[in-house]
């Protein structure tokens, strides 16, 4: 009968240890109560054991599942790789991990060739080109491509600056020669008058060029 009542308490103790550790299994709990006591506590351990499983299971879940999220991320700006793209607003730098750099901004219009692509804190950025050795990057939502395209200067021309003032270097005016094919990224009106923009801050006057494209 002493032995009886010990197996019976250690049965319930050891159910009420188990209910204690692997507390997320309710089901599986329930039922451990109605079985012998002296069964209760191989039944709990295998509970636990179960029980244990599940959570790495859960846990190897979460770590994988960060893998597609990144892979979608990354797949939405796979368009914007090797490509010119200008700014559509002003945009901050960010390091490769994904940290605002202090007093590195760049402005609205600016043309940016795309390097490269990084994922840093779940987000996608484009990895600029610049002279840095360090690696500088800009969020994709502050872009959009440019349509590059291809035209011949008819005459020697002269380079002009954003405000449509003739570039000077020293005592130059540096030109574009008769003949040659430059890429053009996108047109704008200055003063009135039509301009190819041929990098950020030069452009060429429209009339210049074939209006032909290669």
């Amino acid at each position: 009968m002493k032995k009886k009542l010990l197996l019976s308490l250690t049965g319930i103790t050891s159910l009420i240890l188990g209910l204690s550790v692997s507390k997320p299994v309710v089901a599986a709990n329930s039922s451990i109560q109605g079985q012998n006591p002296a069964t209760a506590k191989e039944t709990n351990t295998a509970t636990q054991s179960d029980s244990n499983k599940e959570q790495t299971n859960s846990n190897e879940t979460s770590t994988t599942g960060n893998s597609p999220k990144n892979t979608n991320n990354l797949s939405k700006v796979l368009k914007y790789l090797q490509k010119s793209v200008i700014l559509k607003k002003p945009a901050y730098i960010y390091d490769n991990k994904g940290k605002k750099i202090k007093n590195k901004k760049l402005k609205k219009g600016t043309i940016i060739y795309v390097s490269g692509l990084n994922t840093a804190k779940g987000h996608s950025f484009l990895q600029i080109s610049t002279k840095s050795k360090k690696k500088q990057y800009i969020k994709p939502g502050n872009v959009k491509i440019l349509k590059i395209k291809v035209y011949k200067v008819k005459k020697n021309a002269k380079v002009y600056d954003k405000k449509g003032r003739l570039v000077v270097i020293g005592n130059k005016y540096p030109f574009v020669k008769k003949g040659v094919k430059i890429p053009v990224y996108y047109l704008k009106k200055i003063n009135g008058q039509k301009f190819a923009g041929i990098s950020n801050t030069q452009f060429l006057k429209w009339s210049d060029l074939v209006h032909k494209t290669n």
